[in-house]
């Protein structure tokens, strides 16, 4: 999880999907956050990340995974 991130970074899976992104939002008042992504369903050939673990980045910019903020979790994902 430790790298050279300069904000908005974002890392891919070597299957060329998304697997964390950092940036500092302002609706949390700038603080560094990590926010990681998981987990996969196809929908309508779609493929939809269904799991997303947001923490706050510490000083070196490794996530404090002491505190997850924000768990998502989707099911059943349909698109219209």
């Amino acid at each position: 999880m430790s790298g050279s991130w300069g904000p908005p970074a974002r890392r891919w899976r070597s299957c060329g999907l998304l697997r964390r992104m950092d940036y500092q939002p302002a609706a949390n008042g700038f603080s560094p956050t990590a926010h990681y992504v998981s987990g996969t369903t196809e929908v309508d050939g779609l493929v939809v990340p269904t799991r997303r673990r947001i923490h706050i980045r510490q000083e070196d910019r490794t996530p404090d995974l002491s505190w997850t903020p924000i768990t998502l979790d989707l099911a059943d994902v349909r698109i219209r």
